[in-house]
């Protein structure tokens, strides 16, 4: 049961800025929020299995700065659990993980542009073998997005556009995640938003590829 006191968490963010350079430092005490699976052999040999949440910290760097028109930003954090070595298999490496990118607008009705590339690299790789909770087959130990997102707005931004990019360099898979939302009235919104996948059936966003969907909202606040 995680609703009790054991599974408690405790963070510290501190910002500030300086000539027009923002940046931030960040601390977290908690549990990994992907849980590992842990299983035994009884007499009878039945197994048993079990899911467990194990302990983490996280520290972090944050910066974001204005530079010829471009709102860079750019985030690392190395996610520290308690497999120092990389020996135990039923729980996590250590990993590091960063986002960078950038976001502008363009003079060309209401669009903006957000580029980022966000990534995830298990430290400790040449410890994992089969059995391994992080283990693969393929040994790819990395994950690498490519993330654009395009916004407009129209009819004196009533009408909301974007779509959302993933692309996934290790296995050259996709996902496309259009949206629309339509506000002629206050508190009342129609919207509109689809999911399309591609790629291999084992890669992050092919095993989906059976899965695209469409789906409409209709919103009233009061």
């Amino acid at each position: 049961d995680t609703n009790t006191l054991d599974y408690g968490q405790a963070a510290l963010h501190y910002t500030s800025t300086s000539g027009g350079f923002d940046y931030g430092f960040i601390y977290y005490a908690g549990y990994n929020k992907l849980p590992s699976f842990n299983y035994e052999f009884d007499g009878d040999k039945t197994v048993n299995y079990w899911y467990e949440y194990d302990p983490m910290q996280t520290f972090g760097l944050e910066a974001a700065y204005v530079l010829a028109g471009l709102n860079l930003r750019g985030e690392f954090a190395y996610n520290m659990t308690q497999d120092f070595d990389g020996h135990k298999s039923d729980v996590h490496n250590h990993n590091i993980a960063w986002v960078g990118g950038f976001d502008r607008d363009i003079p060309v009705s209401n669009l903006n542009i957000n580029i980022q590339e966000a990534g995830r690299l298990i430290l400790n790789k040449n410890e994992i073998a089969m059995g391994d909770i992080e283990y693969n087959d393929e040994e790819e130990y990395t994950q690498n997005l490519l993330i654009l997102k395009l916004s407009d707005k129209y009819l004196h931004e009533k009408l909301e556009a974007e779509v959302i990019v993933f692309y996934h360099f290790e296995d050259a898979d996709y996902g496309v995640y259009p949206k629309l939302e339509y506000s002629p009235v206050d508190d009342f919104t129609l919207g509109m938003e689809a999911r399309f996948f591609g790629g291999d059936d084992d890669s992050l966003f092919g095993q989906y590829d059976d899965n695209d969907l469409v789906e409409f909202t209709v919103a009233f606040d009061f």
